[in-house]
């Protein structure tokens, strides 16, 4: 008897492996999945309006903006992108630059990415010149047929908020130009809409957080030759044994925008690029649920984002990419206002809120900035620690604050950017009192308002 099983088995093994051959129709190419890859730029510079004649392109970090002075600050990128095999079809491709700081008057301004057109040389290039002896069709690569594109690849918000992360946008089409020949690839231009303001960007001639160039590609394999095979022989299938069903897990297809009103989980929800959530749209995610950003990605939210945990099934927010503050980017809420109830944030840029949201139970560790408000956000029983700073108010923020615990951040409990005033009630800040040099406000700079704390918690809130 174990004979005969034994035989039945080989006899449906060959069977099987008869019917996975196939027949492939001349003239379609198979095509493979390839490894993404992450560049660094071959070479970058910053351009300098009152300097026209001096190149920077050994610099650290170069400026990007303007200043009162009416200084123009203008970055250069390029990029080698050889490694992506010639006809290769580019999925996915994000530029991003570290942002270190702020300049000038501080306030946000707008970050403009440009295709570049005319080549430039990194060692010689300036304000008026893009290389020795060839100038620029007009001073600082502004002339919109020779030397760059008239519309830009991406725009990006720089300000407080930003500081400590890549800056990132997409740049796919772009990509895709430079590897099958449509653009000569001569890099990207970066400039700033402020009158009054500049950001602080590291380049590829510092030691970390160079700028990062990340492609995606399927490559295409010769085309496949026809091949009949042989015709199976039928027989007898086993019963086979139930397989579980597992937790489910959820891969949006990426670049993806939420439409129509969509619910993520229960489980893992991988997201692979920038989700987007229009106005009028709602995304809710379910008590239990983990979203798991596999890189520098963003949740930009101008609909409405409803994250309903529990006590014993929180909602995370993670990466299993680095274990490190600014790993993947921030949850934006910028359109309706959403709610996050039991909700765990970690090792991204931190929850923005212009929305006016309301965050209950919330934590928020490891990240770049615990929450930043520039709106009424209403947030109490939450958590914000071991982040870059804890609380962030900015841009006329009217958040109502209350029985947090805003402790062990790296530079600042709670940083006033406006000068609006700021009260909290009842925060337990790590120590009785307060400490006051953990705090940048009124005290600090008079150009800003206070953050008041007098009514605070004289030890750890629980809820």
């Amino acid at each position: 008897m174990r004979r005969l099983g034994v035989c039945f088995a080989l006899v449906f093994l060959l069977s099987a492996l008869l019917w996975a051959c196939v027949w492939v129709r001349p003239g379609v190419p198979v095509v493979g999945l390839s490894s993404p890859t992450t560049l660094n730029p071959t070479g970058d510079t910053e351009m300098r309006f009152l300097t026209p004649n001096t190149n920077y392109g050994s610099g650290t970090t170069s400026y990007v903006g303007r200043d009162k002075q009416l200084n123009i600050f203008e970055l250069l990128l390029l990029f080698d992108v050889s490694s992506v095999p010639a006809g290769s079809t580019v999925t996915s491709a994000t530029l991003g630059v570290y942002h270190v700081d702020m300049y000038g008057s501080e306030a946000n301004f707008v970050l403009s990415a440009y295709r570049v057109i005319r080549v430039w040389t990194a060692a010689a290039a300036t304000w008026n010149t893009a290389t020795t002896g060839v100038a620029w069709g007009t001073a600082g690569c502004a002339n919109t047929t020779t030397d760059r594109s008239g519309t830009a690849e991406y725009t990006r918000t720089v300000g407080y908020a930003t500081m400590g992360v890549y800056l990132s946008g997409t740049v796919t089409s772009l990509v895709q130009g430079w590897v099958d020949g449509t653009y000569t690839n001569s890099g990207v231009l970066l400039t700033g809409s402020a009158v009054d303001s500049a950001g602080i960007f590291n380049t590829v001639d510092n030691a970390a957080n160079k700028p990062q160039l990340y492609v995606a590609y399927t490559e295409a394999t010769p085309t496949a030759t026809a091949t009949e095979t042989p015709t199976p022989t039928l027989t007898s299938t086993p019963t086979s044994t139930p397989t579980p069903t597992p937790t489910p897990t959820v891969t949006p297809i990426c670049p993806v925008t939420i439409a129509p009103d969509t619910t993520w989980g229960p489980g893992t929800v991988r997201v692979n690029c920038n989700v987007g959530v229009p106005a009028g749209v709602t995304l809710t995610i379910e008590a239990g649920t983990t979203v798991e950003l596999l890189g520098d990605y963003h949740v930009d939210v101008e609909g409405t984002l409803w994250a309903y945990g529990t006590a014993a099934l929180p909602i995370t927010f993670t990466t299993a990419v680095s274990s490190v503050a600014g790993t993947w980017g921030n949850v934006y809420l910028r359109g309706e206002a959403s709610t996050l109830r039991y909700v765990t944030v970690l090792y991204g840029a931190g929850v923005n809120d212009a929305a006016g949201s309301e965050l209950r139970y919330v934590t928020v560790q490891t990240c770049t900035f615990g929450l930043a408000s520039m709106s009424a956000t209403d947030v109490s029983s939450s958590t914000f620690q071991y982040c870059g700073t804890g609380l962030l108010m900015y841009l006329g923020a009217e958040p109502t604050i209350s029985a947090c615990n805003v402790l062990s951040n790296t530079y600042w409990a709670g940083e006033i950017g406006q000068s609006q005033a700021i009260t909290t009630t009842a925060c337990w800040w790590g120590a009785d009192p307060p400490d006051d040099g953990a705090v940048l406000d009124g005290l600090d700079d008079l150009r800003r308002g206070l953050l008041y704390r007098d009514d605070y918690a004289t030890g750890p809130v629980g809820w």
